[in-house]
């Protein structure tokens, strides 16, 4: 039997790494499925309470309370689209970084920085990728040693951009690592998983596996 964990988020103790047995249903695609019973869409319940931000089964994780990284609060507001009043009593860890935008923070005493690059521009007040998007992820280590490594390049967008979904040490290791999604389409969802445990020498994160999803 394939055997499941996933990180799940509690509103008072924080995100976890935790087991989980999942039920798998097949249900119609209201955008697909033209013909009467069929069934091409996949419904996946987890046994646990907890809203899930992630599932998997080819790797073991250390199960428990695990680090994660609190964006700033401008950052926030524009990717949710909220007030500094409506963010009040919520925990959002989505966020968006457009071109020429950067946050940095600190995790173990190592400086990490997180940057784009590309093209822009403004409809109704509020800012969008346009073309030539870059993701890039830097890190000053305690030497001073400076690494930089390009997380995706996306030549065009379809009403979307890219957003930070997560940013925390997933797999323990002392280090940072980033659920991103890197959809381009407004009708689609490619959450992408980077690890910093099985990075190559002189990378910082290495790709290890995307969810992706197509339709409303």
């Amino acid at each position: 039997m394939q055997r499941w964990q996933g990180l799940f988020y509690d509103e008072k103790e924080g995100f976890y790494i935790a087991h989980t047995k999942l039920t798998f249903l097949r249900v119609k695609d209201e955008i697909l499925d033209e013909e009467d019973g069929q069934k091409t869409g996949w419904e996946i319940e987890s046994d646990r309470k907890n809203q899930s931000w992630l599932l998997l089964s080819k790797i073991k994780l250390k199960e428990g309370p695990i680090s994660y990284i609190k964006p700033e609060i401008k950052h926030l507001i524009y990717a949710k689209n909220l007030t500094k009043e409506e963010l009040q009593g919520k925990k959002p860890t989505e966020f968006s970084i457009l071109p020429g935008e950067e946050i940095s923070f600190y995790y173990n005493q190592i400086k990490y920085r997180l940057y784009a690059t590309g093209e822009k521009q403004e409809v109704n007040k509020h800012w969008f990728p346009t073309k030539d998007y870059r993701l890039f992820i830097e890190v000053i280590d305690e030497n001073a040693k400076k690494t930089t490594q390009m997380l995706c390049n996306i030549s065009q967008f379809d009403d979307r951009q890219v957003m930070i979904h997560w940013i925390g040490d997933l797999d323990q290791d002392g280090k940072i690592d980033l659920l991103v999604d890197l959809s381009n389409h407004y009708n689609m969802f490619d959450l992408n998983v980077f690890l910093s445990s099985k990075a190559a020498q002189g990378e910082l994160l290495y790709f290890f596996g995307q969810c992706l999803t197509i339709g409303c």
